[in-house]
């Protein structure tokens, strides 16, 4: 068998991430009512671009193989996964858990967007820190740590962007915050690419 055809067929069965996948969905089934078709497909292909990140022949690619492939993984626990899972609840679901002192409080925090924005950005600079990116990579418990960290802090910057609509930031607001957004990201994406050579 070539490489390229076990890489293919290197899909994990990894307990931890099934066990989340299958919390998340039966919480999901029993808490997040009302359900819609369009909420639910919603819901579901978050938790599948989740499930592709993690156990599909795309983690095996970025743990050993290409750095591009370890970047389409963060895609995906940042960028797809996230805003999937947050608009596929029902704004009265998000309306019961935020009836919690606990929720409540958080959610007063993480969700202005002034605080959103730079605990994500931050995660993301971060976790791309030689040090700290090597580290993940040489540890599965600190790796998978790092996975979610992204998608807490990226649920909470798509909060006021996709979450129950007095949330929401107003249209102008909203292009501002994603403008702020994509230029933090360019930055990062300009010192990594132009880093001495060995130092990513």
């Amino acid at each position: 068998m070539t490489p390229l055809a076990r890489i293919a067929r290197a899909w994990s069965a990894e307990p931890t991430v099934l066990l989340g996948a299958a919390a998340a969905l039966a919480l999901y089934a029993r808490f997040a009512r009302p359900h819609t078709p369009r909420r639910a497909g919603r819901f579901g292909a978050g938790m599948a671009a989740l499930l592709l990140a993690l156990l599909s022949p795309l983690d095996v690619l970025s743990d050993a193989y290409l750095f591009s492939a370890h970047m389409l993984q963060h895609v995906l626990l940042t960028l797809v996964a996230p805003p999937l899972l947050v608009a596929g609840v029902a704004p009265e679901a998000w309306g019961r858990l935020l009836a919690l002192r606990a929720a409540r409080g958080t959610e007063a925090v993480l969700g202005r967007p002034w605080v959103a924005l730079p605990v994500a950005m931050g995660a993301l600079a971060a976790w791309h820190v030689p040090r700290l990116y090597d580290a993940a990579l040489a540890s599965e418990p600190l790796h998978a740590f790092e996975h979610v960290v992204f998608l807490a802090g990226f649920s909470a910057f798509w909060w006021p962007l996709v979450g129950p609509r007095p949330s929401r930031l107003a249209p102008g607001a909203a292009i501002a915050y994603l403008g702020v957004a994509a230029a933090a990201c360019a930055v990062l994406g300009v010192l990594v690419t132009f880093a001495p050579l060995g130092t990513w």
